[in-house]
């Protein structure tokens, strides 16, 4: 079956490279086929606690990219890690989560709502996701970003918040500036699904200003808005903090924030970056996949 098929010199240089192509593109389907068939159905990591001096995150629990279908709602798909920890002891998400009464008796459109990337994106673009994959780990973005979402057909909100590890530097000591990139567009992109009808936006130009060095193995808080919109077109704008080392402790002492708004961690930390974006949403969305289809 996966034999190399004979080449001679009657069959011209044009099919005797398609033919060495394909053989090589069938080895390499066996071959991957075969490590597939020699993996588990998944493995975790055993979960550890974070060292709260130094904010090094636990291991992420991981599982090979096999799921076929969104995680339900309401139902983790991973254990809570370090990482997680330090994110929910923050006083502005503890807001986000439990609004005060006066903001039940608001519109539902101004309430943020919480979201994971790794369960609301599309399973096909999921498992081939680059901060959903690659840029993963203990040691990387040992846990998925939380977004936290309020929007309408025209305008659109987002405050992300996430921990980047000690892997992702380019100076040693600093976080790679293309990893800030990577998050502004990955934010806006999720910004711009909201106010398409086919909820898929391109990055049609994204210019980002850096204002301060990035540090590893710290909690980041990014915001990012739908500023204008026209037919096809979304300007956006974010901006990202790198927040103080703190410990887990040490925030839930503090008090919940009282208001989405900029919160004290935030401006007790630093400004990193600023960005703005277009977006467009494309022609021909009949034959493309939404990363965000709700």
């Amino acid at each position: 079956m996966f034999a190399l098929s004979p080449i001679s010199a009657s069959m011209g240089l044009p099919r005797a490279l398609a033919a060495v192509h394909a053989h090589c593109v069938r080895q390499q389907s066996l071959q991957a086929f075969l490590r597939l068939r020699s993996m588990p159905s998944g493995c975790t990591f055993t979960a550890q606690q974070v060292n709260q001096g130094s904010n090094k995150p636990a291991p992420r629990p991981c599982w090979f990219s096999t799921i076929a279908s969104p995680a339900p709602a309401g139902v983790a798909s991973e254990e809570p890690n370090g990482a997680d920890r330090l994110i929910s002891s923050l006083p502005l998400v503890r807001h986000l989560r439990s609004p005060s009464p006066t903001e039940k008796t608001i519109p539902q459109s101004s309430i943020y709502d919480e979201s994971r990337p790794s369960r609301a994106m599309h399973p096909t673009a999921r498992s081939v996701h680059m901060v959903m994959g690659s840029l993963s780990g203990p040691t990387k973005i040992p846990t998925d970003p939380y977004f936290f979402l309020e929007s309408d057909k025209q305008n659109c909100r987002l405050i992300g918040i996430c921990y980047i590890g000690s892997d992702l530097c380019g100076h040693p000591g600093f976080v790679h500036g293309g990893l800030l990139f990577t998050l502004f567009d990955d934010a806006f992109a999720r910004c711009a699904s909201q106010v398409f009808g086919s909820r898929i936006g391109m990055t049609a130009n994204l210019d980002i200003s850096f204002r301060n060095p990035s540090m590893p193995d710290r909690v980041y808080v990014y915001r990012s808005e739908v500023i204008k919109r026209e037919g096809r077109k979304a300007w956006i704008a974010g901006e990202i903090r790198c927040l103080n080392a703190f410990t887990a402790d040490e925030m839930l002492r503090r008090q919940e924030s009282t208001s989405h708004e900029l919160s004290i961690e935030e401006s007790e930390g630093t400004l990193v970056a600023e960005a703005k974006a277009l977006f467009i949403e494309p022609r021909d969305v009949m034959s493309m996949v939404p990363l965000y289809p709700q």
